[in-house]
């Protein structure tokens, strides 16, 4: 079916039944409303900041024991499970949690780096200065993710109205046109 040969009435007809198709069809809209469920969790501050920070400092408890037990594991000093939870807090709860976090795990892997060296610590310097770099970076980022989540799910419930406003508007000229 060309679109030329429908003219511009059939082309308007043709798109909203593309629109309804795919709004009847819509493979993802399962995903949309489960993301929907997790707004008010990750985007809306109904915690009052104490208990942010505190469950901020309870996934870097968690990650820090889980980077501690990796170490008597192998031996080796790390800091690579402390990020997750830098990015967890930042996108959960806010800028001010993801920094908090960041910082908590800057003090575990000096702390984690500085037992594990024999030296006197200035070997370790360099590392660490590296690691609170990329723990800021992390918490920075989670940040912009979770403001650009929001826009997504802002988007998202506006999408009805607005997909209804251009239906009847796309019908309203489809009309027009085919008088």
């Amino acid at each position: 079916m060309g679109y030329g040969s429908d003219g511009l009435a059939g082309q308007a007809a043709r798109c909203v039944e593309l629109v309804q198709q795919a709004r009847n069809g819509y493979p993802r809209q399962a995903v949309f409303q489960s993301m929907n469920r997790l707004y008010p969790l990750v985007l809306e501050h109904w915690l009052p900041s104490p208990v942010r920070y505190g469950i901020s400092a309870s996934i870097m408890l968690a990650c820090a024991v889980l980077q501690i037990a990796l170490q008597m594991q192998t031996g080796a000093p790390g800091y690579f499970l402390l990020l997750p939870g830098v990015f967890l807090s930042g996108l959960i709860f806010d800028r001010g949690s993801g920094i908090f976090a960041a910082i908590i795990a800057v003090a575990v892997g000096a702390y984690l780096s500085y037992a594990a060296s024999n030296s006197n610590g200035i070997d370790c310097f360099a590392t660490n200065a590296l690691f609170a770099i990329t723990a800021a970076g992390t918490a920075t980022v989670a940040e912009f993710q979770r403001a650009e989540l929001r826009r997504v799910m802002l988007a998202d419930k506006t999408r009805p109205c607005c997909c209804r406003r251009w239906r009847t508007g796309l019908r309203t000229t489809s009309r027009s046109l085919a008088e």
